[in-house]
């Protein structure tokens, strides 16, 4: 509209070779590589009753879109100051401590894993707390 409009002063030709590349790239596929949701973990702010370490409930890593390279662990609810341990329910042996010292915006390596729970937490004045785990490029 603006340049049969006459109103271009000069710079048709540059807005013609825009609208050109422009429509030119219309019929591609960009594929966007978003951080994207894989769990969201509700724990308390001190291990539960009659337990040494566990203050969550049982969680899985699994389902990562083919993309992923690293897991980033948010705090969204509670302490945003809170640290704490990732664990292996190990129901035969001693569980295992996956990630230590974990704390809002940590980044790991992807482990895949079912059964696994929050243990440890620090820095909560006993505030429970909600994590969210993102599988990120």
């Amino acid at each position: 509209m603006f340049i049969q409009s006459g109103g271009c002063k000069g710079y048709c030709d540059e807005l013609k070779a825009l609208r050109f590349r422009v429509l030119s790239f219309h019929g591609y596929y960009v594929q966007v590589k978003a951080p994207e949701k894989i769990a969201t973990i509700h724990s308390e702010g001190q291990p539960k009753e009659d337990q040494d370490h566990r203050s969550s409930d049982n969680f899985a890593i699994d389902n990562l879109p083919p993309y992923a390279t690293k897991l980033q662990w948010k705090i969204v609810e509670g302490p945003k100051d809170a640290h704490f341990d990732v664990m292996h329910d190990d129901s035969f042996g001693l569980d295992e401590t996956i990630f230590y010292d974990l704390h809002n915006e940590s980044t790991t390596e992807i482990k895949k894993s079912g059964d696994l729970y929050i243990a440890n937490p620090t820095n909560t004045g006993g505030q429970s707390f909600t994590v969210e785990v993102y599988a990120i490029p």
